[in-house]
């Protein structure tokens, strides 16, 4: 008897267990903060911007005045930049790049490179694990008398990425960060696969959270 009214309270207690953990032991879908279509939308606005940025930071940068001499002394060699290029003062590229990337990226990366210089040691192993200490890394650019002025010794990072917004498609995310996959062209080829690209959501606009290229 006591055995019988044991499996009956048992039975009761998985039961109400059952009940419980149908509304709070199930775990909730991850929900995107954008659909496959606003990626797309979004991702059209910023790209053509943060392409221009990026070929300024790391690809073949602003080009100078043909024939100008370097205007300033060290390690960089800071020749004037022609009219007619994206940006024509630091100014510029700074609302430029404020306008399509996060404020981290900003803070960390994108500026050292480009206005703000960085000191940076490597190590090499070789046979005699040499050490190359390479010192100070000038900006990119500086801008002397209101003239913007480009390092020509900075080295050139090769063509830049050109992202197909049409391909995007959200892989990850939540309602202030996502993850899209996009397929790409470098140098007017498509690659075999898709790079990935971040979006974060700042002061209520969605913004690149790194590097296109």
């Amino acid at each position: 008897m006591m055995k019988k009214r044991f499996a009956a309270l048992l039975a009761a207690l998985l039961t109400v267990v059952t009940v419980l953990c149908a509304g709070s032991c199930r775990k909730e879908p991850e929900i995107p903060g954008l659909t496959d279509g606003e990626a797309k939308e979004i991702l059209g606005e910023l790209l053509p911007t943060a392409r221009e940025i990026m070929r300024a930071a790391y690809g073949e940068g602003l080009l100078p005045v043909e024939g100008s001499e370097a205007k300033s002394a060290g390690p960089g060699a800071f020749f004037p930049v022609r009219e007619g290029e994206a940006f024509g003062s630091v100014e510029a590229m700074k609302q430029a790049a404020g306008s399509v990337f996060s404020a981290s990226y900003l803070r960390d990366t994108l500026y050292v490179l480009l206005f703000e210089g960085y000191y940076r040691s490597e190590e090499e192993t070789g046979e005699e694990d040499e050490t190359v200490v390479t010192g100070n890394i000038t900006p990119r650019y500086v801008e002397e008398n209101g003239v913007l002025m480009v390092d020509l010794n900075y080295e050139n990072h090769g063509a830049i990425a050109e992202p197909i917004p049409t391909t995007a498609r959200v892989v990850s995310g939540n309602g202030s960060a996502v993850k899209v996959e996009i397929a790409y062209l470098l140098n007017g080829t498509q690659a075999e696969k898709p790079m990935r690209i971040g979006l974060v959501l700042e002061n209520g606009k969605w913004v690149l959270d790194g590097p296109v290229f």
